[in-house]
C-alpha cells in the first residue's frame, strides 16, 4: 500500500546554495510526484505547471530510474541551452529501517521503517545532495576526539548544524553496491542502519528483509502472482 501523507510534508529546495521551505507550485509538483502509484519503478513526473520532479546521478546524467538518487525538480520549457536543475526534499519522508521494536504500519516481527532523527536528517540531506561523496563522517557539536571509534577521519569530519543536540553523536554516511545508503556508527562494534526517502525503495527491502529473516520455508512465487509456503526443510 502507498502511504504518503502530505498533510506532514516539510519541503525543502536548495537555491544559490541555501535550503529555503518549497514554494506553492513546488509543493504541488512534489507532493503529486510522491503521491503516484510507482508499481516499483522510479520515473520523472511532470505536473501540469510545468515542473518535473527526478533523481538524477550526477555521474551517469542519462540515469534516472534509480530510487536511490536525490530528488531534484528543474522547469520545462526553459529558455536555456542547459536546463536547470535544484535539490528539492520533504524532510519528514526520510526513514531509517531498524531490526527491533519496531510496530508501525508495515513492520515484521519487529522491524520496519521509522521517521528519521533530526541529526540523520540533517547528515542524509548533505550526504545525497554531495555528489562526490562516497562516504562522509558527521558529529554533533562540542564532540570530542577521544570518543571517536578507530578509522574515523577526523579531519573530514561534518559538524552537524544543529542546535542542542547531544555531543559525541558520531556516525558516517555511505552507499552500498546497489546505491542504497546507510549511516554507520560504532557501539561496541559497527552497526550499520539504512536510511531512504523513497517510499517504493522502502517496501522492497521491508519484504527483502522479511524474506531473509523469515523461517517458514521457502516462499514459492507463481507465474500469476500467487505465493505458497513450502515447509522448511533446510
Amino acid at each position: 500500500s502507498h502511504s504518503y501523507n502530505p498533510h506532514n510534508a516539510d519541503i525543502h529546495v536548495k537555491i544559490d546554495g541555501i535550503w529555503r521551505p518549497a514554494d506553492k507550485q513546488q509543493k504541488a509538483a512534489y507532493i503529486a510526484y510522491k503521491s503516484r502509484h510507482h508499481n516499483y519503478r522510479e520515473t520523472p513526473y511532470t505536473h501540469g505547471n510545468d515542473i518535473t520532479i527526478f533523481r538524477a546521478d550526477i555521474n551517469n546524467p542519462e540515469k534516472n530510474d534509480d530510487p536511490y538518487m536525490p530528488t531534484y525538480f528543474k522547469l520545462e520549457g526553459s529558455r536555456r541551452s542547459t536546463v536547470a536543475k535544484y535539490p528539492i526534499i520533504d524532510m519528514n519522508d526520510i526513514y531509517t529501517f531498524l531490526t527491533e521494536g519496531v510496530s508501525s504500519n508495515g513492520s515484521r516481527n519487529g522491524a520496519g521503517w521509522v521517521k528519521s532523527r533530526n541529526y540523520q536528517t540533517w547528515a542524509y540531506v548533505d550526504f545525497v545532495y554531495d555528489t562526490n561523496a562516497t562516504r562522509k563522517c558527521y558529529m554533533s557539536r562540542y564532540s570530542t576526539y577521544l570518543a571517536f571509534p578507530a578509522g574515523f577521519d577526523s579531519k573530514n569530519v561534518v559538524t552537524i548544524d544543529i542546535e542542542g543536540l547531544p555531543p559525541n553523536i558520531i556516525f558516517s554516511m555511505s552507499r552500498n553496491d546497489n546505491n542504497s545508503v546507510y549511516y554507520e556508527k560504532n557501539e561496541g562494534g559497527p552497526i550499520r542502519v539504512r536510511i531512504c526517502d523513497s517510499e517504493y525503495a522502502r517496501l522492497g527491502y521491508q519484504g527483502f528483509y522479511t524474506r531473509i529473516t523469515m523461517d517458514v520455508g521457502i516462499i514459492i512465487t507463481h507465474p500469476d502472482g500467487s505465493e505458497n509456503v513450502e515447509p522448511n526443510i533446510m
